[in-house]
């Protein structure tokens, strides 16, 4: 009988994106040189970048999950009362959330078995998975229907699921790397929202164990890009 509920057990745990290796993006864009944009050489030296990016760093709405929750990829918005500030870029362990955890050749998370992370409550912030729910709105600047619209997340620690505007993005997790998704068609003039659930623990922190302090959350800077509609060079 023990033999015969593994199949089940591992067909279950592959459900979750974050517990599956073979699913480390859902709609992400294909990685890419930093790139920033300038009318002229004489702009570029002297810093003046193009406008068409939206900026969205400072301060958005935070829920934190400690127990983590539901790994599905639902849009699932609270009350605005049950938000707290949270300031991005940045950690949410040193925003006075979680416990930071600084291990050098052992996972910060027991038990460790590759692929799967903790999925559920656990004694101990070491057998958790807690979750961060980031939220806010915003306006895209100098929009106009039918330009490309890109949505830049500098770095997310460890993996995340995003929406805009209450439809599903993506997935990413990569906790050192861009992840960008091509939100086009969900993009809109005036108000826009976007809404991400950050896991600190995905199949990916398998392959980032080293010798380093264990913090999660957006903490690299995130725009809302305008892309060049014109032919002229972007440089670097």
């Amino acid at each position: 009988l023990a033999l015969m509920s593994l199949p089940c057990t591992s067909v279950r745990a592959q459900q979750s994106y974050q517990q599956n290796p073979e699913t480390f993006s859902v709609n992400r864009l294909p990685a890419h040189a930093t790139l920033y944009r300038f009318g002229t050489e004489a702009a570029a030296k002297a810093g003046n970048e193009l406008k068409g990016r939206t900026d969205l760093n400072g301060t958005w709405q935070f829920k934190f999950y400690p127990n983590g929750k539901t790994s599905s990829p639902v849009y699932q918005p609270i009350s605005p009362s049950e938000y707290q500030p949270i300031e991005v870029p940045g950690n949410w362990e040193m925003q006075g959330y979680g416990m930071r955890i600084y291990t050098n050749w052992e996972y910060p998370f027991r038990p460790a078995g590759p692929p799967f992370v903790p999925a559920g409550k656990g004694a101990t912030d070491h057998d958790r998975n807690p979750v961060g729910a980031y939220l806010r709105d915003f306006e895209i600047n100098e929009y106009r229907p039918g330009d490309r619209q890109v949505l830049h997340f500098g770095a997310v620690s460890s993996a995340f699921h995003v929406w805009v505007n209450g439809q599903y993005v993506g997935y990413s997790e990569g906790s050192r790397t861009p992840a960008e998704f091509d939100i086009t068609e969900l993009a809109k003039a005036g108000k826009n929202e976007v809404y991400t659930e950050v896991f600190r623990y995905s199949s990916g922190s398998y392959l980032e164990d080293q010798d380093h302090w264990r913090l999660s959350g957006l903490h690299r800077q995130s725009t809302f890009s305008l892309p060049p509609t014109s032919t002229s060079p972007t440089c670097s």
